[in-house]
Parts: C-alpha cells; sequence; structure tokens
C-alpha cells in the first residue's frame, strides 16, 4: 500500500513538472518586441488636455498595453490605442511618443514624435469655446461645405449668438466653425460671417460648493465658466437661480456627473480643469 501510493504521488509529479516547464519555456522563449505603434495624433481638447491617438500595433503572442512618453518621461500607459494625457499648462508646447509592449516585457521602438499645443486659458480668438455672433444672415449647414451634400438647416439673423463647439475645417475656399447657436438651429458656419465675441471670465477663485441661493463673485466666476462652455447664456449676476441651476445640470449630465444641479469638489473640479483655471 505505501509503494503504491509512492507510486501514485511519484506520478502527480511527473505529470505536473513537465507542464511548468513548458510553459516557462513558452515564456522564456518570448523575445519578439511588438511592432512600433504607426499613426500617432494629437488633439488639444481645452488648455490642460491633449487626446492621443494611433494605429494598433501587433506582436506574435499578443500586445499587453502601450507606454505614453512626454518628451523624455513615461507620463502613464493604456490598453488601448487612445490616452488623455490632463493637468497640462496652458499655452505650451508638448511633444508625444508611444510604444507598445508585450507580456513577457518585449517594448517597441517609440512612435513618431507628435508636437501639440494648448490652448490659452482664455480664448482670445476663434476656436473651440469661444463666443461668437453673426454679422449678417448666415446659412447654418449640416456639414463644413457649399456643395450639394450639405444642407441648409436654417438662416440665423443678423446678431445671433452662439459658442464654437468645434472647427476649423477649410472647404471651397471658406473656413468654417461648428457652432452652438442659443437659440434657433446649431450646426457649421463660414468664419466669414462671424465675429469673435470676448467673454470676461471672472477672477475669484472657485473653491467653495454652490447651490441655488448662493450668491457673490464665486457664482460670478461659475457662471463666466459655464459661458465660457456655451452653457450659460445670460448676463453674470452672482447669482445662483433656476438658470444657472440648469446649466449645471447641462454640465454635470455632459460628462457622465450625478446631475444634481448643484456644485461639489467633483463638478468643481472637472470645471476648473476643462476651462484651463
Amino acid at each position: 500500500m505505501k509503494t503504491f501510493q509512492f507510486r501514485a504521488a511519484s506520478a502527480i509529479v511527473l505529470l505536473v513538472i513537465p507542464f511548468v516547464l513548458i510553459s516557462h519555456v513558452q515564456a522564456a522563449s518570448d523575445t519578439q518586441a511588438p511592432t512600433v505603434p504607426l499613426d500617432i495624433s494629437a488633439a488639444v481638447i481645452s488648455p490642460s488636455q491633449v487626446n492621443l491617438t494611433w494605429a494598433a500595433s501587433t506582436d506574435n503572442i499578443g500586445v499587453a498595453g502601450y507606454y505614453v512618453y512626454r518628451g523624455a518621461t513615461r507620463v502613464g500607459s493604456t490598453a488601448t490605442n487612445a490616452y488623455s494625457d490632463t493637468g497640462l499648462t496652458p499655452s505650451t508646447k508638448y511633444t508625444y511618443t508611444v510604444a507598445a509592449y508585450d507580456a513577457a516585457g518585449n517594448i517597441s521602438a517609440q512612435s513618431q514624435l507628435v508636437s501639440a499645443t494648448t490652448n490659452s486659458a482664455t480664448v482670445t480668438g476663434f476656436a473651440p469655446g469661444a463666443r461668437v455672433k453673426t454679422i449678417s444672415q448666415t446659412n447654418v449647414r449640416s456639414d463644413p461645405s457649399t456643395g450639394s451634400t450639405s444642407s441648409i438647416l436654417c438662416t440665423q439673423s443678423q446678431g445671433a449668438l452662439g459658442s464654437i463647439i468645434s472647427g476649423p475645417v477649410a472647404n471651397n475656399g471658406l473656413t468654417w466653425w461648428n457652432v452652438n447657436f442659443d437659440t434657433g438651429c446649431d450646426g457649421w458656419a463660414a468664419q466669414s460671417n462671424l465675429s469673435f465675441v470676448a467673454v470676461a471670465v471672472a477672477v475669484a477663485p472657485l473653491t467653495h460648493n454652490l447651490a441655488v441661493g448662493s450668491s457673490g463673485a464665486e457664482v460670478s466666476t461659475l457662471q463666466s465658466l459655464l459661458a465660457k462652455l456655451g452653457l450659460f447664456k445670460q448676463d453674470v449676476t452672482g447669482y445662483f437661480g433656476a438658470i444657472t441651476q440648469a446649466a449645471v445640470v447641462k454640465f454635470q449630465t455632459a460628462n457622465a456627473l450625478e446631475a444634481v444641479g448643484s456644485v461639489g469638489p467633483k463638478t468643481r473640479a472637472l470645471l476648473l480643469q476643462m476651462t484651463g483655471l
């Protein structure tokens, strides 16, 4: 009986050991690095954020993820072929490269360098986030073009106010901006029909929780920042009423925050980050 038990245990060991050895040999034999990430591009989202995308790498076994470098410093990693770099300084040029890695620790060469310059903390001309108004009757189009594939959604009258949400696009000899107008339809308008409207951003720090009934300089700051994002379309009053609450709810909903209509730490932090203050 003892001999049988010893042999049975020995058989189990002999079955397990080869499996472990084979697995170890397979892992140790993977010395091939993934291919270099290609087609890296950078998009400036705000004065403090740049988004990066690139074409996925390939590997003989599989790509585990990507390392992202800002200049010579590795600032993060991601399992997908996209990365958001936040907490940046306004009006600053940054350079990026990306390298792919696999589960065995093999790392590809770094990608081609791409650069991006963050926006100014205060919008001073045509750019996403800027306030604009029409200087003449303006056809608002479905696409940035005067061609047959671009339909006229509506005609905004002279003096119509709105906020730029994307652009520019050059087409048909014109520069086009996608505008969220305060009233009427939204869509693409030619820059030649628009003028920049300066929005003064209040300088009071935004540090306290705010809700309906709050008033003062911080509410003025809140309203100015919401106006910069095209969400608050009234005069800055410094009073947190129903209109301000509705604008806060729109901001929270658009950014996957709980739509409570008041400003707490999460809403305040994201609002300051997106506006670069």
